[in-house]
């Protein structure tokens, strides 16, 4: 569980091989967060998500942003600003998309699709 303001939970992830836009619409939707659209933010070039309102928090917005063609920062925020704890949903989102794209990667040997 995080606190700060708003809430937060990020990772930096290293995979064997770049990931491609066609891998990250497949794991964003397979966790269940949304289609991922591609725009431009504070570090350049990066997925951005909005998994939506539920039970536990207002919504939250996801970054996925790559640091090299093999790493990337996976974020995930509360939606609204001045909610200061988040009760783990951020880091569940992190990981649950991590562990989907690890999963995509032991299976093949090389990214899906482009």
């Amino acid at each position: 569980m995080a606190f700060g303001f708003p809430a937060y939970h990020q990772e930096d992830i290293t995979f064997p091989y770049p990931v491609t836009h066609d891998w990250m619409v497949y794991a964003c939707q397979a966790a269940g967060l949304g289609i991922p659209r591609w725009g431009q933010g504070a570090m350049g070039g990066m997925w951005h998500v909005s998994p939506g309102v539920s039970l536990v928090s207002w919504g939250e917005t996801m970054t996925i942003a790559p640091l090299a063609p093999n790493i990337l920062r996976v974020r995930s925020e509360c939606g609204m600003p001045t909610q200061c704890i988040d009760w783990g949903k951020n880091e569940k989102n992190v990981r649950k998309l991590v562990q989907i794209l690890w999963a995509a990667v032991q299976q093949t040997p090389q990214p899906p699709f482009r």
